[in-house]
Protein backbone atom coordinates (compact mmCIF):
# COMPACT_ATOMS: atom_id res chain seq x y z
CA UNK A 1 0.00 0.00 0.00
CA UNK A 2 0.74 3.73 -1.08
CA UNK A 3 0.55 5.89 1.81
CA UNK A 4 -1.23 9.40 0.74
CA UNK A 5 -0.59 10.52 4.48
CA UNK A 6 0.82 8.36 7.94
CA UNK A 7 -2.00 8.28 9.89
CA UNK A 8 -1.81 5.60 12.69
CA UNK A 9 -1.12 1.67 12.35
CA UNK A 10 -5.24 0.50 13.15
CA UNK A 11 -6.03 2.09 9.99
CA UNK A 12 -3.99 -0.07 8.29
CA UNK A 13 -5.71 -3.48 9.63
CA UNK A 14 -7.66 -4.08 6.65
CA UNK A 15 -5.77 -6.32 4.35
CA UNK A 16 -3.71 -8.26 7.30
CA UNK A 17 -6.79 -9.05 9.30
CA UNK A 18 -8.20 -10.33 5.64
CA UNK A 19 -4.99 -12.90 5.29
CA UNK A 20 -2.90 -11.14 3.26
CA UNK A 21 0.66 -10.12 3.45
CA UNK A 22 0.60 -6.32 3.61
CA UNK A 23 2.91 -3.86 3.55
CA UNK A 24 2.72 0.25 4.12
CA UNK A 25 5.29 2.45 2.55
CA UNK A 26 5.95 5.54 4.88
CA UNK A 27 6.07 8.83 2.23
CA UNK A 28 9.08 9.99 2.62
CA UNK A 29 9.62 13.33 4.78
CA UNK A 30 6.09 14.01 5.57
CA UNK A 31 6.12 14.20 8.66
CA UNK A 32 6.88 10.66 10.05
CA UNK A 33 9.65 8.95 10.43
CA UNK A 34 11.39 8.39 7.14
CA UNK A 35 13.51 11.83 6.25
CA UNK A 36 14.50 13.13 2.67
CA UNK A 37 17.68 14.55 3.08
CA UNK A 38 17.81 15.24 -0.38
CA UNK A 39 20.10 18.45 -0.61
CA UNK A 40 17.56 19.57 -3.54
CA UNK A 41 14.65 20.37 -1.19
CA UNK A 42 16.64 23.28 0.30
CA UNK A 43 15.92 24.81 -2.88
CA UNK A 44 12.85 27.42 -3.54
CA UNK A 45 9.44 25.57 -3.34
CA UNK A 46 5.80 26.54 -2.15
CA UNK A 47 5.09 25.32 1.01
CA UNK A 48 3.96 21.57 0.59
CA UNK A 49 6.10 19.10 -2.11
CA UNK A 50 4.45 19.40 -5.30
CA UNK A 51 6.97 22.06 -5.93
CA UNK A 52 10.37 20.81 -4.58
CA UNK A 53 13.22 20.47 -6.87
CA UNK A 54 10.06 21.19 -9.76
CA UNK A 55 12.61 23.00 -11.82
CA UNK A 56 15.03 19.87 -12.38
CA UNK A 57 13.39 16.72 -13.37
CA UNK A 58 16.55 14.42 -11.95
CA UNK A 59 15.90 15.89 -8.35
CA UNK A 60 12.27 16.14 -8.43
CA UNK A 61 10.43 14.92 -4.97
CA UNK A 62 8.11 13.01 -6.83
CA UNK A 63 10.94 10.97 -8.42
CA UNK A 64 12.87 9.83 -5.08
CA UNK A 65 8.91 9.04 -3.48
CA UNK A 66 8.20 7.14 -6.92
CA UNK A 67 11.64 5.11 -6.66
CA UNK A 68 10.85 4.13 -3.22
CA UNK A 69 7.26 2.93 -4.15
CA UNK A 70 9.06 0.82 -6.91
CA UNK A 71 12.07 -0.41 -4.19
CA UNK A 72 9.31 -1.80 -1.83
CA UNK A 73 7.27 -3.61 -4.66
CA UNK A 74 10.66 -5.11 -4.90
CA UNK A 75 11.37 -5.83 -1.43
CA UNK A 76 7.49 -7.22 -1.07
CA UNK A 77 8.30 -9.99 -4.05
CA UNK A 78 11.64 -10.99 -2.04
CA UNK A 79 9.85 -11.93 1.16
CA UNK A 80 9.45 -15.59 1.60
CA UNK A 81 5.85 -15.52 2.73
CA UNK A 82 4.73 -14.14 -1.23
CA UNK A 83 3.90 -15.21 -3.91
CA UNK A 84 5.80 -12.83 -5.88
CA UNK A 85 3.57 -13.71 -9.35
CA UNK A 86 0.20 -12.02 -7.04
CA UNK A 87 1.56 -8.61 -5.90
CA UNK A 88 -1.22 -5.89 -6.17
CA UNK A 89 -0.92 -2.12 -5.15
CA UNK A 90 -3.40 0.07 -3.47
CA UNK A 91 -3.52 3.68 -2.15
CA UNK A 92 -5.55 6.49 -1.86
CA UNK A 93 -5.04 10.16 -2.73
CA UNK A 94 -1.26 11.06 -3.02
CA UNK A 95 -1.36 7.38 -2.65
CA UNK A 96 -3.60 6.55 -5.47
CA UNK A 97 -0.99 8.57 -7.72
CA UNK A 98 1.86 6.60 -6.70
CA UNK A 99 -0.20 3.62 -7.37
CA UNK A 100 -0.77 4.19 -10.67
CA UNK A 101 2.61 5.35 -11.53
CA UNK A 102 4.28 2.13 -9.80
CA UNK A 103 1.87 -0.18 -12.37
CA UNK A 104 3.88 1.98 -15.53
CA UNK A 105 7.10 1.64 -13.48
CA UNK A 106 6.92 -1.88 -11.86
CA UNK A 107 6.22 -4.78 -14.29
CA UNK A 108 3.80 -8.07 -14.11
CA UNK A 109 1.37 -6.68 -10.58
CA UNK A 110 -1.16 -8.79 -10.41
CA UNK A 111 -3.44 -5.55 -9.79
CA UNK A 112 -3.36 -1.84 -9.16
CA UNK A 113 -6.09 -0.36 -6.89
CA UNK A 114 -6.00 3.24 -6.81
CA UNK A 115 -8.71 5.02 -4.70
CA UNK A 116 -9.36 9.09 -5.69
CA UNK A 117 -6.14 9.77 -7.30
CA UNK A 118 -3.93 12.64 -6.69
CA UNK A 119 -1.10 13.15 -9.13
CA UNK A 120 -2.88 13.42 -12.30
CA UNK A 121 -3.43 15.77 -15.52
CA UNK A 122 -1.25 18.79 -13.58
CA UNK A 123 -2.29 21.03 -16.40
CA UNK A 124 -6.04 20.48 -15.54
CA UNK A 125 -6.19 20.12 -12.40
CA UNK A 126 -4.42 23.17 -11.38
CA UNK A 127 -7.34 25.07 -13.55
CA UNK A 128 -9.95 23.38 -12.08
CA UNK A 129 -9.46 24.29 -8.35
CA UNK A 130 -7.90 26.44 -6.41
CA UNK A 131 -7.76 23.87 -3.01
CA UNK A 132 -4.23 21.87 -1.92
CA UNK A 133 -2.40 20.62 -3.04
CA UNK A 134 -2.54 21.65 -6.54
CA UNK A 135 -3.03 25.15 -5.57
CA UNK A 136 0.92 24.68 -4.85
CA UNK A 137 1.61 25.22 -8.81
CA UNK A 138 -0.07 27.62 -9.30
CA UNK A 139 1.48 29.73 -5.85
CA UNK A 140 4.90 28.72 -7.37
CA UNK A 141 4.11 29.67 -11.08
CA UNK A 142 2.79 33.32 -9.53
CA UNK A 143 5.85 33.86 -8.09
CA UNK A 144 8.38 32.32 -10.88
CA UNK A 145 6.28 33.51 -13.79
CA UNK A 146 9.62 32.92 -16.08
CA UNK A 147 9.70 29.15 -14.99
CA UNK A 148 6.14 28.07 -15.71
CA UNK A 149 7.27 26.00 -19.17
CA UNK A 150 9.75 24.13 -16.47
CA UNK A 151 7.79 23.42 -14.31
CA UNK A 152 5.20 21.94 -17.04
CA UNK A 153 8.08 20.00 -18.53
CA UNK A 154 8.98 18.78 -14.86
CA UNK A 155 5.66 17.38 -13.81
CA UNK A 156 4.90 15.95 -17.50
CA UNK A 157 7.59 13.27 -16.09
CA UNK A 158 5.69 11.96 -13.35
CA UNK A 159 1.84 12.46 -13.92
CA UNK A 160 0.43 9.11 -13.07
CA UNK A 161 -2.06 9.20 -15.77
CA UNK A 162 0.69 9.30 -18.45
CA UNK A 163 2.62 6.64 -16.52
CA UNK A 164 0.42 4.45 -15.83
CA UNK A 165 -0.34 3.06 -19.37
CA UNK A 166 2.99 1.80 -19.36
CA UNK A 167 1.56 -0.81 -17.17
CA UNK A 168 0.09 -2.77 -20.30
CA UNK A 169 3.61 -2.40 -22.12
CA UNK A 170 5.71 -4.14 -19.59
CA UNK A 171 5.62 -7.76 -19.72
CA UNK A 172 6.64 -9.92 -16.24
CA UNK A 173 9.93 -10.35 -15.38
CA UNK A 174 11.54 -7.00 -17.18
CA UNK A 175 13.36 -5.08 -15.36
CA UNK A 176 11.85 -1.83 -13.00
CA UNK A 177 12.67 1.01 -13.78
CA UNK A 178 13.18 4.48 -11.82
CA UNK A 179 11.10 7.63 -13.15
CA UNK A 180 13.45 9.83 -15.69
CA UNK A 181 12.78 12.51 -18.41
CA UNK A 182 12.84 10.18 -21.65
CA UNK A 183 10.31 12.98 -23.30
CA UNK A 184 7.50 10.45 -23.29
CA UNK A 185 5.25 12.62 -20.40
CA UNK A 186 6.47 15.97 -22.40
CA UNK A 187 5.54 15.02 -25.26
CA UNK A 188 1.82 13.66 -24.39
CA UNK A 189 1.03 16.91 -22.88
CA UNK A 190 2.16 18.64 -26.10
CA UNK A 191 -0.35 16.68 -27.93
CA UNK A 192 -3.12 17.13 -25.58
CA UNK A 193 -2.55 20.97 -25.28
CA UNK A 194 -2.27 21.06 -29.11
CA UNK A 195 -6.10 19.23 -29.33
CA UNK A 196 -7.17 22.74 -27.60
CA UNK A 197 -7.20 23.10 -23.93
CA UNK A 198 -9.36 26.52 -23.72
CA UNK A 199 -5.93 28.35 -22.68
CA UNK A 200 -6.73 32.08 -22.66
CA UNK A 201 -4.40 34.88 -24.05
CA UNK A 202 -2.92 38.23 -22.15
CA UNK A 203 -6.39 39.87 -22.97
CA UNK A 204 -8.82 36.78 -21.72
CA UNK A 205 -9.41 35.57 -24.85
CA UNK A 206 -9.21 31.91 -25.48
CA UNK A 207 -6.40 30.88 -27.60
CA UNK A 208 -7.77 27.51 -27.97
CA UNK A 209 -11.67 26.56 -29.20
CA UNK A 210 -13.73 25.33 -25.75
CA UNK A 211 -13.83 21.47 -26.05
CA UNK A 212 -17.90 20.49 -25.84
CA UNK A 213 -19.26 19.23 -22.15
CA UNK A 214 -19.23 15.95 -21.88
CA UNK A 215 -21.08 14.07 -19.19
CA UNK A 216 -18.26 13.05 -16.79
CA UNK A 217 -17.77 9.30 -15.90
CA UNK A 218 -18.96 7.83 -13.27
CA UNK A 219 -16.95 5.52 -11.27
CA UNK A 220 -18.35 3.22 -8.71
CA UNK A 221 -15.60 1.92 -6.52
CA UNK A 222 -16.29 -1.66 -5.63
CA UNK A 223 -15.62 -3.24 -2.45
CA UNK A 224 -11.28 -4.00 -2.58
CA UNK A 225 -11.72 -7.20 -0.76
CA UNK A 226 -13.80 -8.87 -3.24
CA UNK A 227 -11.58 -7.72 -6.19
CA UNK A 228 -8.77 -9.21 -4.42
CA UNK A 229 -9.74 -12.45 -3.90
CA UNK A 230 -10.66 -12.81 -7.29
CA UNK A 231 -6.69 -11.90 -7.99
Amino acid sequence: MCSGARGVPHEKRLWACAGYAHLVMDSRGQGADTSDPDVATGGVAAPGFLTRGVLDPERYYYRRLYTDAVRAVAAVRAHPAVDPARVAVTGTSQGGGIALAVAGLAPGLRAVLPDVPFLCCFPRAATLTDQPPYVEITRYVKLHRAHAETVMRTLSYFDAAVLAPGAARRPPGAAPRAPRPDGRGHHAYGARLDRGGGGRGRHGRRTHPRRPRRRPHVFVRPDLLTQAAAL
